[in-house]
């Protein structure tokens, strides 16, 4: 298995305590799998399928960013998420803030955040209802096809106006 380094497989493992908006669980969604396999070479779903169709077209969005860019935006994506609550979460764990990623720069979404950046949904010892599916085995290929929008499709309302249909 490949090394992603420490603060990746730390911030897949953070954000699952809080539950997230769907804009930002497609965020970081583009961007694992982006830092995990690449190039989106799937096939395009169907237009009935539209949780997979939006969740193709974002990772799309990605072209040919290099994985370790990808990972690293993950990484910093979090932290704009949790301001300093990241952070300090990586100092309890050990694991030191990598200097690399102070030269991340991360572009602006479409969504209006507040001014803390953060957009979503916190709660202290929140649990998402994968938590208790994956147990502590951590996060893998299979399941993080399905873990950001699928947990619940009724609150996709906002992702699904962004798909587009080919005729």
């Amino acid at each position: 298995a490949e090394d992603w380094g420490p603060e990746f497989r730390f911030a897949t493992e953070f954000v699952r305590s809080f539950k997230l908006d769907n804009t930002d669980k497609m965020l970081l969604y583009k961007h694992y799998k982006q830092g995990t396999e690449g190039r989106c070479t799937r096939k395009k779903p169907s237009p009935f399928e539209w949780v997979e169709l939006a969740k193709w077209q974002n990772w799309q969005e990605l072209g040919d960013m290099e994985p370790l860019v990808a990972r690293d935006t993950y990484v910093k994506e979090v932290d704009r998420m949790f301001p300093g609550r990241f952070r300090e979460a990586l100092e309890k764990a050990n694991i030191r803030w990598p200097k690399r990623l102070d030269g991340v720069e991360l572009v602006a979404g479409e969504d209006d955040r507040s001014e803390s950046g953060s957009s979503c949904v916190t709660g202290e010892g929140y649990e998402t209802p994968l938590s208790e599916e994956w147990g502590s085995s951590g996060w893998n290929g299979s399941d993080i096809e399905q873990a950001f929008v699928e947990e619940d499709e009724k609150e996709l309302d906002g992702s699904v106006k962004r798909v587009e249909v080919d005729e």
